[in-house]
C-alpha cells in the first residue's frame, strides 16, 4: 500500500510541476547590448582593481598600482587605438566656462554596470571630461538637445600625446581606483540612446 501512495505522490508532483501556468513562472532574459569593446574595457579595469585592492603587502600593492597604470593606458592606446564609437553613456553635468577661452564643459560617465547606481553613479563609473571649444558648431548643435542625466551613445577619443600617455587620473575611493578613473576625451558624435 505504502508503495502505492509513494508511487501517486510522485506522479501528482510531476503533473501539478508541469501544468503550473506560465505567469507565475520567471524567465528573465537580461542581454548586455553595450558594444564589445566597452564591456571589455570595464572587464579590465576591474581586474586591475582586484589586482591592486587584494594585495596585503605594501610593496606589492604599490607595484600592481603602477603596472596598472601602464596596463590601461596602453590597453587604451594600443586596442581601443584611442578611440571609442557608439558606447552607452550618461551626461553627468555640463556647463558653458568663459575662461580662460568660452568653451562646453561635458562630464560623461560610462557605467560599469548596465544598470547604474542610483544614489552615487559618478563613483561607480569611467568619467569621460570633454573641453568643447565654443566655436565647435556642430558638437555645440548636438549637445543642444540634451540635459543632465540623459542616456547618450558617445564617439570619440581618448587625449594622449606622443609618449604612449593617455590623459587619465583616478580619483575614486581606494576600493575602486581603476574602476572609476577620469579620462580627457575630445567627443566627435553623441546621439540619443
Amino acid at each position: 500500500m505504502k508503495k502505492y501512495y509513494l508511487i501517486y505522490t510522485i506522479f501528482i508532483s510531476i503533473v501539478v510541476g508541469c501544468n503550473e501556468p506560465a505567469s507565475t513562472k520567471q524567465n528573465i532574459d537580461i542581454s548586455d547590448i553595450r558594444p564589445k569593446h566597452q564591456i571589455n574595457f570595464i572587464k579590465k579595469l576591474k581586474v586591475a582593481d582586484s589586482l591592486y585592492t587584494y594585495e596585503s603587502n605594501e610593496i606589492k600593492k604599490a607595484e600592481a598600482l603602477d603596472s596598472n597604470k601602464i596596463y590601461i593606458a596602453h590597453y587604451v592606446i594600443d586596442s581601443l587605438k584611442c578611440q571609442i564609437i557608439n558606447w552607452h553613456a550618461y551626461i553627468y553635468e555640463m556647463k558653458v566656462n568663459e575662461w580662460p577661452t568660452k568653451n562646453i564643459e561635458v562630464t560623461m560617465m560610462i557605467p560599469n554596470d548596465m544598470i547604474p547606481d542610483k544614489e552615487f553613479p559618478q563613483y561607480n563609473a569611467v568619467i569621460l571630461r570633454s573641453i568643447v571649444p565654443f566655436d565647435d558648431i556642430k558638437i555645440k548643435k548636438l549637445l543642444k538637445d540634451f540635459q543632465n542625466n540623459d542616456k547618450v551613445l558617445i564617439s570619440g577619443n581618448f587625449e594622449n600625446n606622443d609618449l604612449r600617455e593617455v590623459n587619465y587620473n583616478f580619483y575614486s575611493s581606494e576600493s575602486k581606483i581603476f574602476s572609476n578613473p577620469r579620462f580627457e576625451f575630445k567627443i566627435t558624435d553623441i546621439r540619443s540612446n
